[in-house]
């Protein structure tokens, strides 16, 4: 039986305070999001997420509705472990507060593996650019290289455009320490594909596990896969949690 997370109320991980770029203060909490909210994840994602991404920029994946959909049934995986945590502006109160910034995190195991690699994929594109996902996590995947069974991934960092240039990347990935500590996950690995989402990794702890040149990724047909990429890297990179 592979990992699941351990029953109970969903979590609110931390409370910060910010400043917005006019000078008001804003609070935000990092916090479990509530499965009824996962449709409103997905349309976060593809509202800002597939557009800003490198990977999927530069594959102008955001005009294949064919290729958007296959992201969502992907994500759909994930979120059904029920550990993808959302910022959420509570400037006017609780009940009203506003989804800004989205992580899909996931445990990787064993079982979490089988189910991405039966997972069925049509489109060609797609099925190019999962390749290479998948074909890059297993050359970092820390349980080849650290005493480990399991450890915390992710499936994409989204802030809303209107909260940006605020830290709040840095603290959805800092919050990591926290969901380890409680859920006795002792390392976190994930895919930075823009020079932006490593040097907010490498702020919080993340060290550069695995590095790759654009240029040298190719498809099954030898074929550059991320042409307008080059002179750029995509790293694993990788934290000790507690």
């Amino acid at each position: 039986m592979g990992w699941s997370r351990p029953i109970g109320p969903l979590r609110v991980w931390r409370n910060i305070e910010l400043i917005n770029s006019h000078g008001n203060k804003i609070q935000i909490s990092i916090e479990d999001i509530p499965e009824d909210q996962y449709p409103e994840v997905l349309d976060h994602m593809c509202t800002f997420f597939i557009k800003d991404e490198t990977t999927l920029s530069s594959m102008n994946i955001s005009e294949d509705p064919d290729a958007i959909m296959v992201l969502k049934d992907f994500w759909n995986i994930a979120l059904k472990q029920r550990m993808a945590i959302g910022a959420f502006d509570k400037s006017e109160n609780d009940e009203n507060k506003k989804l800004v910034g989205v992580n899909i995190l996931a445990v990787i195991d064993e079982d979490f593996d089988n189910e991405c690699k039966n997972f069925t994929i049509s489109n060609v594109r797609m099925k190019k650019f999962f390749n290479f996902l998948f074909e890059f996590s297993d050359e970092g995947d820390p349980r080849r290289t650290s005493d480990v069974n399991f450890y915390l991934s992710a499936f994409g960092l989204s802030v809303d455009p209107k909260y940006r240039c605020l830290g709040l990347g840095k603290q959805l990935l800092a919050t990591r320490d926290d969901i380890g500590r409680v859920y006795n996950i002792n390392l976190t690995e994930t895919i930075f594909t823009s020079a932006i989402s490593q040097k907010a990794a490498a702020a919080v702890g993340f060290k550069d596990h695995v590095a790759r040149a654009y240029e040298d990724i190719v498809d099954e047909d030898g074929e550059k896969l991320f042409p307008s990429l080059a002179g750029k890297y995509v790293k694993s990179m990788m934290k000790h949690l507690q």
